[in-house]
Protein backbone atom coordinates (compact mmCIF):
# COMPACT_ATOMS: atom_id res chain seq x y z
CA UNK A 1 0.00 0.00 0.00
CA UNK A 2 1.17 3.50 -0.87
CA UNK A 3 0.52 6.38 1.51
CA UNK A 4 1.02 9.87 0.09
CA UNK A 5 2.02 11.90 3.13
CA UNK A 6 2.93 15.11 1.32
CA UNK A 7 2.95 16.63 -2.15
CA UNK A 8 4.31 19.92 -3.43
CA UNK A 9 2.44 22.88 -4.80
CA UNK A 10 -1.19 23.81 -5.11
CA UNK A 11 -4.34 22.64 -6.88
CA UNK A 12 -2.96 21.55 -10.26
CA UNK A 13 0.12 19.84 -8.84
CA UNK A 14 -1.77 17.89 -6.19
CA UNK A 15 -4.51 16.86 -8.60
CA UNK A 16 -2.03 15.72 -11.24
CA UNK A 17 -0.10 13.66 -8.71
CA UNK A 18 -3.32 12.07 -7.44
CA UNK A 19 -4.29 11.21 -11.03
CA UNK A 20 -1.00 9.43 -11.68
CA UNK A 21 -1.27 7.34 -8.51
CA UNK A 22 -4.92 6.54 -9.25
CA UNK A 23 -3.99 5.38 -12.75
CA UNK A 24 -0.98 3.40 -11.60
CA UNK A 25 -2.84 1.68 -8.76
CA UNK A 26 -5.63 0.68 -11.15
CA UNK A 27 -3.16 -0.64 -13.71
CA UNK A 28 -0.85 -2.53 -11.38
CA UNK A 29 -3.08 -3.66 -8.53
CA UNK A 30 -2.03 -1.89 -5.37
CA UNK A 31 -3.74 0.41 -2.88
CA UNK A 32 -3.23 4.14 -2.33
CA UNK A 33 -4.20 6.39 0.57
CA UNK A 34 -3.77 10.10 -0.22
CA UNK A 35 -3.33 12.19 2.94
CA UNK A 36 -2.43 15.55 1.41
CA UNK A 37 -5.52 16.62 -0.51
CA UNK A 38 -7.58 17.97 2.41
CA UNK A 39 -7.99 21.54 1.15
CA UNK A 40 -9.39 20.47 -2.23
CA UNK A 41 -11.60 17.47 -1.42
CA UNK A 42 -14.75 19.57 -1.09
CA UNK A 43 -14.56 20.58 -4.76
CA UNK A 44 -14.67 16.91 -5.83
CA UNK A 45 -16.94 15.52 -3.11
CA UNK A 46 -19.48 14.10 -5.61
CA UNK A 47 -17.04 12.09 -7.73
CA UNK A 48 -14.94 11.06 -4.72
CA UNK A 49 -17.91 9.02 -3.48
CA UNK A 50 -17.44 6.72 -6.47
CA UNK A 51 -13.72 6.14 -5.94
CA UNK A 52 -12.80 2.43 -5.96
CA UNK A 53 -11.62 0.72 -2.81
CA UNK A 54 -7.99 0.73 -3.95
CA UNK A 55 -7.78 4.56 -3.84
CA UNK A 56 -8.89 6.71 -0.94
CA UNK A 57 -8.49 10.30 0.23
CA UNK A 58 -7.93 10.63 3.95
CA UNK A 59 -7.21 13.65 6.12
CA UNK A 60 -3.62 14.61 6.86
CA UNK A 61 -3.52 13.62 10.49
CA UNK A 62 -1.00 15.17 12.85
CA UNK A 63 1.20 12.06 12.89
CA UNK A 64 1.86 12.19 9.15
CA UNK A 65 2.49 15.92 9.17
CA UNK A 66 5.08 15.53 11.92
CA UNK A 67 6.62 12.53 10.14
CA UNK A 68 6.91 14.50 6.91
CA UNK A 69 8.68 17.37 8.68
CA UNK A 70 11.16 14.88 10.13
CA UNK A 71 11.77 13.32 6.72
CA UNK A 72 12.28 16.74 5.16
CA UNK A 73 14.93 17.52 7.77
CA UNK A 74 16.71 14.23 7.03
CA UNK A 75 16.57 15.04 3.33
CA UNK A 76 17.84 18.59 3.81
CA UNK A 77 20.64 17.76 6.27
CA UNK A 78 21.79 14.35 5.04
CA UNK A 79 20.43 14.20 1.49
CA UNK A 80 18.43 11.06 2.28
CA UNK A 81 15.92 10.21 -0.47
CA UNK A 82 15.17 6.55 0.16
CA UNK A 83 14.79 4.48 3.32
CA UNK A 84 14.28 0.73 3.03
CA UNK A 85 13.15 -1.42 5.96
CA UNK A 86 11.70 -4.99 6.02
CA UNK A 87 8.08 -3.82 6.01
CA UNK A 88 8.46 -0.19 5.06
CA UNK A 89 9.79 1.87 2.15
CA UNK A 90 10.09 5.65 2.14
CA UNK A 91 10.66 7.66 -1.03
CA UNK A 92 11.41 11.38 -0.93
CA UNK A 93 11.20 13.19 -4.26
CA UNK A 94 11.62 16.82 -3.26
CA UNK A 95 12.79 18.16 -6.62
CA UNK A 96 10.37 20.90 -7.61
CA UNK A 97 12.00 22.25 -10.76
CA UNK A 98 10.00 22.19 -13.96
CA UNK A 99 12.68 20.18 -15.74
CA UNK A 100 13.19 17.66 -12.94
CA UNK A 101 13.20 14.04 -13.98
CA UNK A 102 9.99 12.35 -12.76
CA UNK A 103 10.13 9.47 -10.29
CA UNK A 104 8.72 6.52 -12.25
CA UNK A 105 6.15 4.64 -10.15
CA UNK A 106 5.42 2.30 -13.05
CA UNK A 107 8.61 0.27 -12.62
CA UNK A 108 8.39 -3.34 -11.50
CA UNK A 109 10.58 -2.51 -8.51
CA UNK A 110 8.19 0.17 -7.20
CA UNK A 111 5.07 -1.88 -8.02
CA UNK A 112 6.42 -4.88 -6.11
CA UNK A 113 7.10 -2.73 -3.06
CA UNK A 114 3.66 -1.09 -3.31
CA UNK A 115 2.02 -4.52 -3.33
CA UNK A 116 4.02 -6.05 -0.50
CA UNK A 117 4.97 -3.22 1.87
CA UNK A 118 3.78 0.05 3.28
CA UNK A 119 5.32 2.68 1.01
CA UNK A 120 5.43 6.30 2.16
CA UNK A 121 5.96 8.92 -0.54
CA UNK A 122 6.66 12.61 -0.08
CA UNK A 123 7.10 15.05 -2.96
CA UNK A 124 5.48 15.89 -6.26
CA UNK A 125 6.91 14.44 -9.51
CA UNK A 126 5.80 10.81 -9.01
CA UNK A 127 4.59 9.66 -12.43
CA UNK A 128 3.29 6.62 -14.32
CA UNK A 129 2.80 8.14 -17.76
CA UNK A 130 1.64 4.99 -19.64
CA UNK A 131 -0.99 4.24 -16.97
CA UNK A 132 -2.04 7.90 -16.86
CA UNK A 133 -2.60 7.95 -20.61
CA UNK A 134 -4.35 4.59 -20.70
CA UNK A 135 -6.78 5.42 -17.88
CA UNK A 136 -7.78 8.90 -19.04
CA UNK A 137 -11.53 8.22 -18.92
CA UNK A 138 -11.28 6.71 -15.44
CA UNK A 139 -9.35 9.73 -14.16
CA UNK A 140 -11.73 12.20 -15.83
CA UNK A 141 -14.70 10.42 -14.22
CA UNK A 142 -13.36 9.90 -10.71
CA UNK A 143 -11.59 13.27 -10.33
CA UNK A 144 -14.41 15.38 -11.75
CA UNK A 145 -15.31 18.77 -10.21
CA UNK A 146 -18.70 19.02 -8.56
CA UNK A 147 -21.60 19.71 -10.91
CA UNK A 148 -22.28 23.24 -9.65
CA UNK A 149 -18.88 24.48 -10.83
CA UNK A 150 -19.25 22.83 -14.24
CA UNK A 151 -22.79 24.13 -14.69
CA UNK A 152 -21.94 27.73 -13.81
CA UNK A 153 -18.93 27.72 -16.14
CA UNK A 154 -21.02 26.22 -18.93
CA UNK A 155 -23.74 28.86 -18.50
CA UNK A 156 -21.15 31.64 -18.71
CA UNK A 157 -19.49 30.18 -21.81
CA UNK A 158 -22.83 29.40 -23.49
CA UNK A 159 -23.77 33.09 -23.37
CA UNK A 160 -20.47 34.08 -24.96
CA UNK A 161 -20.87 31.46 -27.70
CA UNK A 162 -24.08 33.11 -28.90
CA UNK A 163 -21.96 35.72 -30.65
CA UNK A 164 -18.68 33.86 -31.21
CA UNK A 165 -17.58 30.77 -33.10
CA UNK A 166 -14.26 29.99 -31.39
CA UNK A 167 -13.43 30.58 -27.74
CA UNK A 168 -9.76 30.66 -26.71
CA UNK A 169 -9.05 30.37 -22.99
CA UNK A 170 -6.01 32.41 -21.90
CA UNK A 171 -4.51 31.61 -18.51
CA UNK A 172 -2.51 34.56 -17.18
CA UNK A 173 -0.52 33.08 -14.32
CA UNK A 174 0.95 35.73 -12.05
CA UNK A 175 1.18 35.44 -8.25
CA UNK A 176 4.04 33.09 -7.41
CA UNK A 177 5.27 33.16 -11.02
CA UNK A 178 6.83 36.57 -10.42
CA UNK A 179 9.75 34.83 -8.68
CA UNK A 180 9.25 31.13 -9.42
CA UNK A 181 11.93 29.69 -11.70
CA UNK A 182 13.49 33.17 -11.98
CA UNK A 183 10.23 34.60 -13.36
CA UNK A 184 10.72 32.87 -16.72
CA UNK A 185 6.93 32.47 -17.25
CA UNK A 186 5.82 35.75 -15.72
CA UNK A 187 4.57 37.58 -18.84
CA UNK A 188 3.25 41.12 -19.19
CA UNK A 189 -0.14 42.07 -20.61
CA UNK A 190 1.60 43.32 -23.75
CA UNK A 191 3.23 39.94 -24.23
CA UNK A 192 -0.12 38.19 -23.88
CA UNK A 193 -1.58 40.65 -26.39
CA UNK A 194 1.05 39.63 -28.94
CA UNK A 195 0.14 35.99 -28.38
CA UNK A 196 -3.55 36.72 -28.93
CA UNK A 197 -2.87 38.72 -32.09
CA UNK A 198 -0.90 35.78 -33.48
CA UNK A 199 -3.89 33.53 -32.83
CA UNK A 200 -6.24 35.98 -34.56
CA UNK A 201 -4.01 35.72 -37.65
CA UNK A 202 -4.25 31.91 -37.92
CA UNK A 203 -5.37 31.10 -41.49
CA UNK A 204 -7.30 28.08 -40.18
CA UNK A 205 -9.54 30.44 -38.18
CA UNK A 206 -10.09 32.94 -40.98
CA UNK A 207 -13.71 34.09 -41.10
CA UNK A 208 -14.42 32.78 -37.59
CA UNK A 209 -15.73 35.03 -34.84
CA UNK A 210 -12.95 34.55 -32.27
CA UNK A 211 -12.88 35.75 -28.69
CA UNK A 212 -10.52 35.30 -25.76
CA UNK A 213 -11.59 34.40 -22.25
CA UNK A 214 -8.91 35.45 -19.77
CA UNK A 215 -8.58 33.75 -16.40
CA UNK A 216 -5.97 34.87 -13.89
CA UNK A 217 -4.97 34.67 -10.24
CA UNK A 218 -4.85 38.48 -10.05
CA UNK A 219 -7.01 41.36 -11.27
CA UNK A 220 -6.71 41.97 -15.00
CA UNK A 221 -7.45 45.40 -16.47
CA UNK A 222 -9.58 45.03 -19.59
CA UNK A 223 -8.35 48.35 -21.00
CA UNK A 224 -4.90 46.76 -21.33
CA UNK A 225 -6.38 44.61 -24.10
CA UNK A 226 -8.19 47.32 -26.02
CA UNK A 227 -8.96 46.30 -29.58
CA UNK A 228 -9.13 42.58 -28.83
CA UNK A 229 -12.34 40.54 -28.34
CA UNK A 230 -11.72 39.81 -24.68
CA UNK A 231 -13.79 38.58 -21.75
CA UNK A 232 -12.28 38.62 -18.24
CA UNK A 233 -13.19 35.79 -15.88
CA UNK A 234 -11.25 35.78 -12.62
CA UNK A 235 -13.80 34.90 -9.99
CA UNK A 236 -12.47 31.86 -8.15
CA UNK A 237 -9.91 29.22 -9.00
CA UNK A 238 -12.39 26.36 -9.41
CA UNK A 239 -14.72 28.38 -11.62
CA UNK A 240 -11.70 29.58 -13.64
CA UNK A 241 -10.58 25.98 -14.01
CA UNK A 242 -13.99 24.83 -15.27
CA UNK A 243 -14.28 27.87 -17.53
CA UNK A 244 -10.92 27.17 -19.18
CA UNK A 245 -11.98 23.55 -19.64
CA UNK A 246 -15.12 24.78 -21.46
CA UNK A 247 -13.13 26.70 -24.11
CA UNK A 248 -12.26 25.33 -27.55
CA UNK A 249 -8.54 25.98 -27.10
CA UNK A 250 -6.38 26.88 -24.09
CA UNK A 251 -3.11 28.80 -23.95
CA UNK A 252 -0.90 29.80 -21.06
CA UNK A 253 2.54 29.46 -19.49
CA UNK A 254 3.74 26.09 -18.27
CA UNK A 255 1.39 25.32 -15.40
CA UNK A 256 -0.30 22.17 -14.13
CA UNK A 257 -3.48 24.26 -13.76
CA UNK A 258 -3.90 24.61 -17.53
CA UNK A 259 -2.47 21.16 -18.27
CA UNK A 260 -5.07 19.59 -16.01
CA UNK A 261 -7.94 21.69 -17.47
CA UNK A 262 -6.96 20.58 -20.99
CA UNK A 263 -6.50 16.94 -19.94
CA UNK A 264 -9.81 16.83 -18.09
CA UNK A 265 -11.80 18.29 -21.00
CA UNK A 266 -9.77 16.84 -23.92
CA UNK A 267 -9.02 20.35 -25.19
CA UNK A 268 -5.97 21.41 -27.27
CA UNK A 269 -3.42 23.29 -25.18
CA UNK A 270 -0.58 25.60 -26.16
CA UNK A 271 2.12 25.90 -23.50
CA UNK A 272 3.82 29.29 -23.81
CA UNK A 273 7.37 28.31 -22.92
CA UNK A 274 8.53 31.79 -23.92
CA UNK A 275 6.49 34.92 -24.57
CA UNK A 276 7.91 35.39 -28.08
CA UNK A 277 7.84 31.76 -29.25
CA UNK A 278 6.63 30.99 -32.75
CA UNK A 279 3.55 28.77 -32.96
CA UNK A 280 0.59 27.82 -35.11
CA UNK A 281 -2.73 26.09 -34.57
CA UNK A 282 -1.13 22.61 -34.96
CA UNK A 283 0.95 23.39 -31.84
CA UNK A 284 -2.21 23.26 -29.72
CA UNK A 285 -2.17 19.66 -28.48
CA UNK A 286 -4.40 17.61 -26.17
CA UNK A 287 -2.26 16.54 -23.17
Amino acid sequence: MVIIISSEGRFGNKLLQAAHFLSSAKEHGYRVVHRDFDEYQEYFSESIKALPAFFRFRGGKVFFRILNKLLLKLNHVFGIKHISLPFLEIFLCREYYQDSRPFDIGTQSFIQKARSKIVLVSGWPFRDIPAFQKNRVLVQTLLRPNVKYLVEANQYVTEIRKNHDVLIGIHIRRGDYRNFYNGIWYYSDDQYMRVMNKILAFPELSGKRICFLICSDEKIEKQNFTGLPVFIHSRYFMYDFCTLASCDYIAGPKSTFTIWAAYFANKPLLILRTADMEFGLPDFLIP
